[in-house]
């Protein structure tokens, strides 16, 4: 009969300390993902969660108006999200490659009046 009682009181001991598991939940929302420009130079200005940290320092024409762009997550999405200083400076740099596009050097030198 005590072997019975001992093994009643092991299995209901086991059955309760089984039972006792703490679970800790944490409700800490997820960080959105990154939004932002994905590529360094230019005015193809391309938005994404692959935003570099680190860029080379060769200019590009057009790299002046990037200071001007800005990417946003709308609707979950990380999308270009326009702007008219972006639009005037980028506009004035088109106008600067197609009025020099034979000569690198007046295009740069255009483009530091845009």
């Amino acid at each position: 009969m005590n072997k019975k009682i001992i093994y009643l009181l092991f299995f209901l001991s086991v059955l309760i300390i089984s039972s006792c598991d703490t679970q800790v939940i944490d409700d800490t929302p997820a960080p959105e993902p990154k939004c932002g420009i994905e590529n360094c130079h230019g005015l193809d200005i391309k938005c994404g969660s692959n935003v570099p940290d680190f860029c080379t320092e060769i200019y590009k024409l057009g790299d002046k108006c990037r200071q001007f762009a800005n990417c946003e997550t709308i609707d979950g999405s990380c999308q270009f999200v326009s702007n008219e200083q972006f639009e005037e400076c980028k506009s004035c740099v088109d106008n600067c490659v197609a009025q020099y596009e034979d000569d690198a050097n007046k295009a740069f030198e255009c483009e530091s009046n845009c």
